[in-house]
Order: structure tokens, then sequence, then C-alpha cells
């Protein structure tokens, strides 16, 4: 797909192709060759030096993560609203948010069970809590994933014009740009974005709170 259809480079293990099919059409473009060329030239001057391209692919990874980090923290944010929307709780991920959702669950059965009615049920199970069963955790936490994750892949379709809208893309790029100018004179360039360390600290949070939960039960 990489090199026949699109012709793009790609490394894959052992195997890898530099045809970039794309770029030389940009750049036979007599318009771009003109305003952009002597720049190419130098870029590819500065690119032969040692570690640079390396460089280079640590930066944009870096970038492409940032965008990818951007999508999971609205999935994070659809999380929480769900949460204190729904169960008046701070759920974080899918993980605490699944719990709430399985002891919800288990305390609405227990109440509708109860021998003596829902009502006394009510008050009783509200004193002493009804545990959620491992299986029905591990369905709830696993519907509530994949419902997440399909819906975080959607995102980007709204949350995409509201960056846009409020700079937050052109500050990213801004942010790369100036990193690797930085490296291509010469000096210590480093680009960190930090969309992918809240990202992560979200999951860190869910997780300790899930594990909080199941060891509470």
């Amino acid at each position: 797909m990489y090199t026949e259809l699109l012709q793009l480079p790609i490394i894959q293990g052992e195997r890898r192709s530099e045809h970039d099919a794309l770029l030389e059409t940009v750049a036979s473009d007599a318009v771009i060759a003109q305003l952009a060329g002597p720049e190419l030239s130098e870029l590819e001057r500065l690119a032969a030096r040692p570690g640079a391209r390396r460089k280079l692919e640590d930066f944009l990874a870096v970038y492409a993560h940032s965008r990818t980090a951007a999508a999971e923290l609205s999935g994070s944010l659809l999380s929480l609203a769900a949460g204190a929307g729904s169960l008046r709780q701070f759920t974080p991920g899918s993980a605490a948010l699944g719990q709430a959702a399985a002891a919800a669950v288990a305390h609405q059965v227990a109440v509708a069970n109860f021998a003596l009615g829902p009502t006394l049920g009510q008050l009783y199970y509200t004193l002493f809590p009804a545990a959620a069963s491992a299986p029905l955790v591990i369905a709830t936490v696993g519907g509530l994933m994949l419902a997440l994750g399909t819906i975080t892949a959607l995102t980007g379709i709204v949350t995409d014009p509201v960056q846009q809208a409020l700079g937050l893309h052109e500050r990213r790029l801004h942010r790369l740009l100036d990193a690797l100018e930085k490296e291509l004179l010469g000096e210590h360039g480093t680009l960190r974005l930090r969309a992918a360390y809240v990202s992560r600290l979200i999951d860190v949070i869910d997780l300790v709170r899930a594990g909080v939960r199941a060891m509470h039960a």
C-alpha cells in the first residue's frame, strides 16, 4: 500500500523504501521550486549531518503523538462529563466510569430484588452498598472502553475546528518549527508538548482509582 499505491517512504523492520511521490510532485511545481528551491537544497545539506535525520523524526513523532493525545483528552473529558452528569462521580477514564456504572447497576438490581420491597431495599443498600460482581465489572468496563474508543476516534470532527479557532494547532506547529530551526542551526532543539503528559496523567489517575475501588470491593 505504501510503496506501490501511495508511493510514500516507509520503514518496516528491515524493509525500507525512501521513494516519495508526493514530495516529488510538490517539488516539481515551478512556483514551489522557485520559492523553496534554495531552502530545500540547504535543508538537504543540513540533513546530511550525523543524527540530524533522527532528530527530525523524533520531533515529528512527538508532534504526531500530541495530535493523538488531544483526541484522548477529548475522550477523558467525555468520561468526566458522563460520570458527573449521570453518576455524580469523578470518572477520569473508562476504567473508573465502568466500575462506577457497574456499581450503579448492581445497586439497582439489588434494590429491585430486595425481599422487603424496593423502598426498604433502597434504604438498606444505601447503608450497605451492593458489590458488583467481577463479570459485571469486566463487561461494563469493556463495553465503555469500546464505546469511548469509537467516540474518541470521531471527536476530531468537532475538536479540530475548535482547536484551530483557538490557535492551538498553530502554536503546536510553531513550536515544532522553532525546535527544527534550532537543531538545523546547530543549537540544541527540544520539543515538549503538554497534551501527551496530561493525557498520560489522566490515564494514571484512572488506573489508580480503579485499583482502589477493586481492592475495596
